[in-house]
């Protein structure tokens, strides 16, 4: 939660004459833009307000509690100024600051979520402050949409419906797997909820029979639906997309073929194309997915695709593996005031492999709480919180990645300092390193506790030792394939205080 500042001073004659326009900012201890580090207000008065006092009289500012929103969406935050037995809303005429605009902009109290992460929000009316904090989550789903919308599919044969959701962000997300599908005629057209095959549809006998086929999103109660036709066509001829397809090697490529049928009808029948082959073999391999193609080494290859006595080809090359991600390997970190720690970065490769990559353009949010050299060297100033930021450029493309830094005031014991896992984005089945790190050396033999949330293809163990006179520890993390892509929180526990990091299993 969010420690707010609650103390300034004014005269009573400047509130009164002031009132509730966009007033300077009150005087401010602890956390500059964010409050003292206890959690309490500066002299005690009105909890969930910032204060002024004034001979007798006393003002206090409240915009509300801290705020949860995905990005994308707004959220409203109304700024009320209470003195002398009155109560104004100075919302629309206070200034308004956003800690990380990157995070989150702010208007009138109106706030737009703008990136993942956490802001401070902070209010000032005739002088007195208060802020709130603000936690960016991943964007939410607004609606979906089924595709193909409208078709006609020959007796036996099978076809890949895709549902897409549009984001509160504006951004597009394949959501296939992650809908309930239902046929409104299951003599006519079957469809799949199956791990493996999500959203895929097979024709039935007799032809002429038609069913309204539907994709629905549990979490945002989303619904959408498409109609089909069960013809008696036959099919003439496959065509394969893409074609002279070049990639790099770890990247998965999924063909797809459109099948053209005796009554001039044309459909994705790419689940009906069971006969998938590369020649030479070993550059790619076929999954138990129809066109998916997993690349095993560099190399060019020609895939052929066929349904009875219809094929078709293409030729596939795979080059060289290229940067997918990079990660600062420190997800958050805590430091004691004073302090240092060199930061470092780690890219993440196609084919799985990682390179411990220099990053540039490193930049702080707030400075006057934590600094960062332009070689990712950070110092911790004062106690509060700060967004820290770095980029890589490579293949023609520019890659960035933040971390979350809190600094605190000395201590009389260490404190978890950072989790960070190495590499950060893995295949199932592999494993990986993570360490776990004090602010300082242990003064005995410390156990950490780890969990993996979801927990059903990653192990961690439940605890790690860092032992005394040392300030970190390594350990193993194992992993197994997932059904389809995952983010797996992991989370290190000493006492109270928890480290997050977050690993990407690829399937």
């Amino acid at each position: 939660m969010l420690h707010r500042n609650r103390t300034a001073s004014l005269l009573l004659i400047a509130l009164v004459a002031g009132g509730c326009g966009g007033g300077k900012h009150g005087s401010t201890s602890g956390i500059p833009g964010g409050g003292n580090t206890n959690g309490t207000g500066g002299d005690g008065t009105t909890p969930g307000g910032g204060t002024q006092t004034a001979g007798s009289s006393t003002a206090t500012l409240s915009i509300g509690a801290d705020v949860t929103i995905a990005k994308g969406r707004t959220h409203q935050f109304q700024a009320f100024l209470a003195h002398d037995g009155a109560v104004d809303d100075c919302s629309a005429t206070g200034q308004w600051i956003s800690s990380d605009p990157a995070v989150a902009s702010v208007s009138g109290g109106t706030v737009t979520a703008l990136g993942l992460g956490q802001t401070t929000i902070t209010a000032s009316c005739a002088g007195v402050d208060d802020a709130a904090l603000l936690v960016v989550t991943a964007a939410e789903v607004v609606s979906i949409a089924v595709t193909p919308t409208t078709g006609e599919l020959p007796i036996g044969l099978s076809e890949q419906l895709t549902a897409i959701a549009t984001l509160t962000d504006a951004t597009t997300a394949d959501v296939t797997g992650d809908v309930v599908w239902s046929s409104s005629n299951v003599n006519a057209f079957a469809v799949s909820n199956d791990p493996g095959t999500p959203g895929v549809l097979l024709a039935k006998s007799p032809a002429g029979q038609s069913s309204t086929i539907s994709a629905f999103h549990a979490a945002s109660n989303a619904l959408a639906s498409v109609t089909r036709t069960v013809t008696a066509a036959t099919l003439a001829s496959i065509v394969l997309d893409p074609l002279d397809h070049t990639g790099p090697l770890g990247l998965d490529v999924q063909f797809h073929a459109t099948g053209t049928f005796s009554d001039g009808q044309s459909a994705d029948v790419t689940p009906s194309v069971t006969n998938w082959a590369s020649n030479p073999t070993g550059v790619v391999s076929f999954t138990s997915n129809p066109g998916l193609a997993t690349t095993l080494a560099t190399g060019t290859t020609t895939v052929t695709a066929s349904r009875g006595a219809v094929s078709a080809s293409t030729s596939l090359t795979v080059t060289a593996p290229v940067v997918t991600s990079i990660a600062i390997d420190q997800e958050s970190a805590t430091l004691v005031a004073g302090e240092t720690l060199q930061l470092t970065g780690t890219a993440t490769l196609s084919d799985d492999s990682t390179q411990t990559v220099p990053l540039t353009g490193w930049a702080s949010s707030v400075s006057a709480i934590a600094s960062v050299s332009d070689t990712g060297l950070l110092t911790a100033v004062a106690p509060g919180f700060a967004t820290i930021r770095a980029s890589y450029a490579a293949d023609g493309q520019t890659f960035t990645d933040s971390t979350q830094v809190t600094v605190i005031a000395p201590t009389s014991s260490p404190v978890l300092s950072y989790l960070s896992l190495k590499p950060g984005s893995v295949k199932g089945g592999k494993s990986l390193k993570g360490t776990v790190a004090l602010t300082g050396p242990a003064t005995s033999d410390t156990a950490v506790a780890l969990t993996a949330s979801p927990s059903t293809n990653v192990t961690v163990p439940a605890i790690v030792t860092i032992p005394s006179g040392s300030s970190s520890a390594q350990f193993t993390i194992t992993t197994t394939r997932p059904a389809k892509k995952q983010k797996v929180k992991i989370t290190a526990t000493l006492g109270g205080p928890t480290k997050v990091a977050t690993l990407n299993l690829r399937n």
